[in-house]
């Protein structure tokens, strides 16, 4: 009898899918009809078979849920990639043609130029006035308030001859120790890499100023408007020390006559 169970038992499988014979169907309903714990197991089985296609579905209802939810994020970081990606190739690309435009001038005038700029802080004005030919150069600055000049340095350099003169009230010094004060022109951008750095922590509109088309790259310490056409500095918004700086530029107009050695009668030499 127990062996006629196992067998039993081992057909009951293939019995509940419809996979045996009529000859075998008989065999294995007859023993059931006559064994209790084989019968118990067969109504076990049958039970289960009905589970499983029940509990099959949820699990597969879940997985096509959760390939849904994996299909979104993953739609969802690729546009997030693409939106960075782009903003951030924006903004390098643009910073650097501003420095090959900038370059570009430099390469040009940077041995003729006539350059004032000036500083605005809080209590002061600072105003520096820069001419140079290449062969000499000669800058005038003045600091005070606004309608008061409070001192004036200016600088002077042609061939070996270097004059730097302060006038400060009443008093008036020739010395070599005043510190040479004059303007360049100023270029904020750099090559490809350091643009690509910096394109994390900056942004950049496009801007009018003084009729001039600009960008303004911002940041949490600075706003600077730099010139789209020449890539050259136009003023700077210096959150962290509380002053604002303008800039104007004149290339390839300084002559010999605009730079006049100054006058230093008067000047205590020291």
């Amino acid at each position: 009898m127990k062996e006629n169970c196992k067998i039993v038992q081992d057909l009951l499988p293939n019995y509940i899918e419809n996979l045996t014979n009529e000859e075998t169907n008989n065999y294995i309903e007859k023993h059931l009809n006559n064994c209790e714990e084989c019968s118990k197991i067969y109504s076990s089985m049958k039970e289960n078979i009905k589970l499983e296609p029940i509990e099959m579905k949820k699990e597969v209802k879940y997985m096509k849920k959760f390939n849904k939810q994996i299909k979104v994020l993953k739609f969802l970081i690729i546009a997030i990639l693409i939106i960075f990606i782009f903003v951030i190739g924006r903004k390098t690309i643009i910073m650097t043609s501003l420095y090959n435009n900038a370059n570009e001038n430099l390469e040009r005038y940077l041995n003729n130029y006539h350059i004032t700029s000036t500083i605005y802080s809080k209590n002061e004005i600072i105003y520096t006035e820069t001419y140079c030919n290449g062969i000499a150069r000669i800058s005038f600055t003045k600091k005070g308030t606004i309608g008061e000049v409070e001192e004036e340095i200016t600088c002077y350099e042609r061939d070996n001859e270097k004059i730097n003169l302060l006038k400060s009230g009443n008093l008036k010094i020739k010395s070599d120790n005043i510190s040479d004060i004059h303007v360049t022109p100023q270029v904020y951008t750099s090559t490809f890499f350091s643009n690509l750095q910096n394109s994390f922590i900056i942004d950049i509109e496009s801007v009018t100023l003084n009729s001039k088309k600009c960008y303004v790259v911002k940041s949490k310490s600075y706003d600077r408007f730099i010139e789209k056409e020449t890539g050259l500095l136009l003023k700077e918004i210096d959150y962290a020390n509380a002053t604002v700086t303008d800039y104007c530029y004149e290339f390839g107009n300084v002559e010999d006559d605009d730079i006049i050695r100054p006058d230093t009668t008067g000047y205590i030499e020291q």
